[in-house]
């Protein structure tokens, strides 16, 4: 899976659904944080995504041998990316900082697709 694939599976999941304070929002209330999930799980069980979320259950989705450590490198060009399209410097590109961002109460959802599009811009022009 590229980043930009990895990108572009987040955004149809944010269209899905855009939430905040919790990686997703699982239909089943018992199952909230996508590290719990089951691998198994479908797109259709979720209710809504954040960004952090998106990103990391795309790559699930795309790739079940996926595992949280490579899901949460924050070297990979998917978080680099999406940290430069927030304007954060190299050191400050945490996931703690882009899911601190999303769950701004004052955040909306098109921001949040605004700045995936302009990471997937970013990528694509890497490339």
């Amino acid at each position: 899976m590229t980043p930009v694939e990895n990108l572009t599976e987040a955004r149809k999941l944010l269209l899905h659904g855009w939430g905040q304070g919790r990686y997703i929002h699982a239909l089943d209330p018992d199952q909230h944080c996508f590290l719990g999930l089951s691998r198994d799980a479908k797109p259709e069980q979720v209710k809504c995504y954040c960004l952090t979320g998106a990103i990391g259950m795309a790559q699930v989705y795309i790739d079940p041998k996926q595992t949280s450590l490579t899901i949460l490198n924050e070297k990979q060009p998917v978080w680099q990316a999406i940290g430069k399209a927030l304007g954060l410097e190299e050191d400050d590109i945490t996931i703690s900082n882009i899911a601190a961002w999303n769950d701004d109460p004052e955040r909306t959802k098109d921001e949040v697709l605004f700045v995936l599009d302009h990471a997937l811009t970013i990528l694509e022009s890497a490339q």
